[in-house]
């Protein structure tokens, strides 16, 4: 028995439950670490390690002092704590880490500063809920495509990936001028998306 309470000792402390919290509030985007930002990674696994094993504690505690579940107090434990766990990612940790980046950022207007967001860019011209006219463009203003946006890759180190679905009609905004001019003289809300790497522009219009 204590063999094994070492074991899950360890696994507990090395981040096991960690992962599925990060795992969780990545997919919720609460937290974005890139490839580069390893060190997040760790410390955020450190706290959500320490958070979990401080849970195992208690329960295993708990419940060691109750007879009906002698023997068997490690695997209740275990059950118990993970779904806790997997409960607070969906709540209280959510819940606190907006409420620490509305207060970063509160901050950081004070200051002057621009807001913070942990996202990539991708992240942050891509989060719409519902479908945007959108047109892609190279970036010497030749079209590629337009139409309605669909799916694309969120995942920071996957490749640029992008789901379309063209107009039901033929649109008249069908080059680079006429939509810069249908943008700035309807003063409609539109932004910009500017990939570099793939020699693209992405021109939304919310």
């Amino acid at each position: 028995m204590d063999l094994l309470l070492e074991m899950l000792n360890s696994l507990i402390t090395a981040g096991g439950l960690g992962f599925i919290n990060l795992f969780i509030l990545t997919r919720l985007d609460k937290i974005n670490i890139s490839k580069e930002n390893k060190e997040d990674k760790i410390i955020f696994l450190l706290l959500f390690s320490i958070i979990n094993y401080g849970l195992f504690l208690i329960i295993l505690e708990y419940l060691k002092k109750h007879p009906f579940v002698r023997n068997i107090e490690i695997p209740i434990s275990i059950i118990l704590v993970t779904i806790i766990s997997v409960i607070l990612s969906f709540t209280l940790f959510s819940g606190i880490l907006t409420w620490i980046n509305k207060k970063i950022n509160n901050l950081r207007n004070k200051e002057n500063l621009s807001s913070f967001d942990s996202r990539s860019i991708k992240k942050i011209a891509f989060g719409f809920e519902t479908n945007k006219p959108i047109f892609i463009f190279t970036l010497d203003n030749q079209l590629i495509f337009s139409g309605q946006s669909g799916w694309f890759s969120d995942l920071d180190n996957s490749d640029f990936e992008l789901i379309t679905y063209p107009f039901n009609s033929k649109s008249e905004l069908d080059n680079y001028d006429k939509i810069i001019e249908y943008i700035t003289c309807e003063e409609v809300e539109s932004e910009v998306y500017i990939n570099i790497d793939k020699k693209i522009k992405i021109i939304i219009i919310h």
